[in-house]
């Protein structure tokens, strides 16, 4: 169990508060009480709080490219690493750590904003493009991974508890009274909102791209999987024979098991301890 946070000022001239990145950093040294790291760069600043798991000596955390134009903070684990990291090498890209995290940055130098279709994992991850001065946030396809933003005061927050928000003033701790209804019913809040009005979660298998003067925008990621790997309707469904099916499936657990196993075999060759959760 990792956590990010992060400020992101609209205004690009406005330098980024660090002792509040500091001080939403500490509200979740829980989530990783082993190290921290910072990044902070004119009005961007992010940090994260880390639980060594993977690259124990070598992966703190902000993680950058070869040339420092593109830095991450993330949570999470990358299930598929060790063939990702193979194939980024034979395409030329040079590894500093062992990390799982190191990856992403050289994912995203390969195909863009997209680069977590690759990924086979739970993560929240923030990533912060140096020349095009722009910030990527993406949350996984099942929402493993926790991810909280709120937008106050002519900057974005983001964090992976509510609670590091709550460190900006400004933050509204106004209480959305059938969001606390729908949590007290259902044990879950089913909406985007969080029981706080103005502070949002990031919705499963999402970007939230952010650029200097320019609204945040989201974009639905994984639409394009889905629609490929998942019936869209029941009429499709019957047309497929149920023996397909079933060899489909018998299929898909084969492979899953087989890279559980082949995940194992490759975490045995890196120092590593048990995992936490969230």
């Amino acid at each position: 169990m990792c956590g990010i946070v992060g400020i992101f000022n609209f205004d690009p001239q406005r330098p980024v508060d660090g002792e509040l990145l500091r001080a939403m950093n500490a509200a979740i040294t829980h989530r990783g009480p082993d190290e921290d790291g910072f990044y902070l760069n004119g009005p961007l600043g992010m940090a994260n709080r880390r639980l060594s798991i993977i690259g124990l000596k070598d992966g703190r955390q902000p993680i950058t490219n070869e040339d420092r134009t593109v830095w991450t903070v993330f949570n999470g684990e990358i299930y598929n690493y060790p063939d990702l990291r193979r194939e980024l090498t034979d395409r030329g890209h040079t590894f500093r750590t062992s990390t799982d995290t190191e990856v992403l940055v050289h994912l995203y130098e390969e195909h863009g904003e997209d680069f977590v279709r690759e990924l086979n994992g739970m993560f929240a991850i923030a990533l912060w493009d140096d020349r095009r001065r722009r910030l990527l946030i993406y949350r996984d396809r099942l929402g493993e991974k926790p991810l909280y933003y709120v937008r106050t005061g002519g900057r974005l927050l983001f964090a992976s508890e509510i609670k590091a928000l709550l460190r900006d003033p400004a933050v509204d701790r106004t209480v959305d009274l059938a969001a606390l209804y729908d949590y007290l019913s259902f044990q879950y809040n089913p909406r985007r909102e969080t029981i706080f009005r103005g502070v949002a979660r990031l919705k499963p298998g999402t970007m939230l791209a952010v650029f200097c003067v320019v609204r945040p925008t989201t974009k639905l990621l994984f639409e394009t999987l889905r629609m490929s790997t998942l019936a869209r309707s029941d009429a499709l469904m019957v047309a497929i024979p149920a023996g397909v099916l079933a060899t489909t499936l018998a299929t898909l657990l084969v492979l899953a098991v087989r890279r559980a196993l082949d995940g194992r075999a490759s975490s045995r060759l890196v120092p590593s301890r048990a995992t936490g959760t969230s």
